[in-house]
């Protein structure tokens, strides 16, 4: 009787913790809207396109297996008041860090999706501004891709031309969104994070494994012109 109790005993099951990877998006909005058609001002309307914005992060991100999907993106911020006429928005996907100041430090991520291909133009992956000393002067810098899959260090001086600092800190591979950046030293950065952006191939945005996506208000910026339909 005990032999066959025995094989029959359901097994224990071990939970697993999975810790949650945290991925931002960045949404910039132009919004077009018909004058006749509200008597909201600019100022309200732009809160009411904001307010859609994260009533879309909480009904469809900030969980596990949550994709952003750009047509209901769009679709959120056009049903958001009935005089918007049009939008024109565009998503980056973002990776904010904590630096220890003054404090030697590598870091690797995975946007785990295509990133645009370089046209030589334009960085496709960028970093929010912060303060970077080499020798005794210290500079207002940001990192970017320079097109061939390397990250490197970057200023503008006083005519508005682009100086490279450092021309290998780290890596980017844009079909998979791997980014390294090796033995950075941040002075200060501004605001509560340093933002690293990525431009990618398709709209949509997906999450992979352990990945969470989210909106926090920081991350919208609206611009609203009227017109008289």
């Amino acid at each position: 009787m005990f032999k066959f109790l025995k094989g029959k005993t359901t097994l224990s099951i071990d939970p697993v913790i999975v810790d949650p990877d945290f991925y931002n998006v960045n949404i910039a909005t132009t919004v077009t809207y018909d004058l006749n058609a509200t008597i909201k001002t600019p100022t309200e309307l732009m809160a009411t396109v904001q307010g859609a914005i994260l009533d879309y992060n909480e009904e469809h991100l900030d969980d596990f297996s949550s994709d952003l999907r750009y047509s209901r993106l769009l679709s959120a911020i056009a049903n958001s008041d009935v005089s918007i006429v049009s939008n024109d928005t565009t998503v980056l996907m973002t990776k904010k860090l904590y630096p220890l100041l003054g404090t030697k430090a590598s870091y690797s991520f995975n946007f785990s999706n295509e990133l645009k291909s370089p046209d030589g133009e334009e960085a496709i992956v960028f970093s929010s501004p912060f303060e970077w000393k080499t020798g005794a002067t210290t500079y207002n810098v940001y990192l970017e891709d320079d097109g061939a899959g390397k990250m490197r260090i970057v200023t503008v001086d006083l005519q508005n031309n682009k100086v490279v600092l450092w021309d290998k800190i780290g890596t980017v591979n844009y079909t998979t969104g791997q980014v390294s950046v090796a033995d950075l030293i941040v002075q200060s950065y501004f605001g509560t994070s340093l933002n690293i952006y990525a431009t990618l191939e398709h709209a949509d945005v997906e999450t992979n494994n352990n990945q969470i996506l989210t909106i926090d208000a920081s991350d919208i910026q609206v611009t609203v012109n009227g017109i008289r339909v």
